[in-house]
């Protein structure tokens, strides 16, 4: 099975062939990015989907990405 297919398993009344798991790279991605510690093979939006294949956990909500940005005024 895929992580696409085990996330989605209960929903079709399917047992998954073991748990998903699914990692929330989300902070910590764009800490490493910033503190220049990252691969540059896990750079850019086809890395970041890499570094989770690399890993081999699902996604935790899309490519890193978030719908506002926190900062200091």
């Amino acid at each position: 099975m895929t992580h696409q297919d085990r996330l989605l398993a209960p929903f079709r009344g399917e047992v998954p062939d073991r748990p998903a798991w699914v990692a929330d790279l989300g902070y910590w991605y764009p800490a490493a990015r910033d503190r220049g510690l990252l691969a540059e093979r896990y750079q850019g939006p086809e890395g970041y989907d890499r570094l989770h294949r690399d890993l081999g956990v699902c996604m935790y909500y899309g490519r890193g990405g978030a719908v506002y940005r926190a900062g200091y005024v």
